[in-house]
């Protein structure tokens, strides 16, 4: 809980006017003003981020963190929960749509598994389990509190470390049971109707 707290206490605000400058810059450059939509918006945010106008983002990373939903149970998600334990070395070995984007953007994919629903060490993937996949949240809590502070901060753990390994860029992604989000309203729908 300390590391959670620590973490939270050490957020500072963006920095304005790094902010300024670099909107200052993006209006300058050769280019309809706000063309880059989106892109624009990041540049600027970055500035405010790293405290500078400039700065390096050559190093860069995504990090997916992987664990099985226990609201599997209730039929909300098309894919069996072994697809998580294929998907996350796959996410490693660059070989997934976000491998695809990785090696676009020329950056490192590590895969982390939290809670994936099996007993085998994953090839390529950090170990960091908590436990085999949620409970049903449908019948009563996912996780305990003390297991949601904990999968927060291994993820601020893993975070720090590729930090200290220099990269500036980081990002944070999820895997297992990918369609449970979409299909949540009918079991929220379900559990209502009980």
């Amino acid at each position: 809980m300390e590391l959670f707290k620590s973490t939270i206490a050490s957020i500072a605000n963006l920095n304005e006017e790094m902010m300024k400058k670099a909107q200052e810059r993006q209006d300058l450059l050769i280019k309809p003003k706000g063309s880059l939509g989106k892109l624009e918006e990041i540049s600027i945010q970055l500035a405010g981020i790293y405290g500078q106008e400039f700065y390096d983002t050559t190093k860069k990373a995504v990090i997916a963190f992987a664990g099985d939903h226990g609201v599997y149970e209730e039929g909300v998600a098309p894919n069996a929960q072994e697809i998580t334990k294929i998907q996350i070395p796959n996410y490693v070995r660059k070989i997934t749509g976000v491998g695809a984007l990785a090696r676009f953007a020329n950056a490192d994919v590590y895969g982390v598994d939290v809670g994936v629903n099996c007993d085998e060490l994953l090839p390529g993937v950090i170990n960091r389990k908590i436990r085999k996949g949620t409970s049903n949240m449908a019948k009563g809590p996912a996780m305990s509190y003390e297991e949601a502070i904990f999968s927060i901060e291994i993820g601020i753990e893993e975070t720090n470390k590729l930090i200290d390994a220099g990269y500036r860029v980081i990002g944070v992604g999820e895997m297992g049971n990918e369609t449970v989000t979409i299909n949540l309203n009918k079991t929220i729908q379900n559990c209502i109707e009980v």
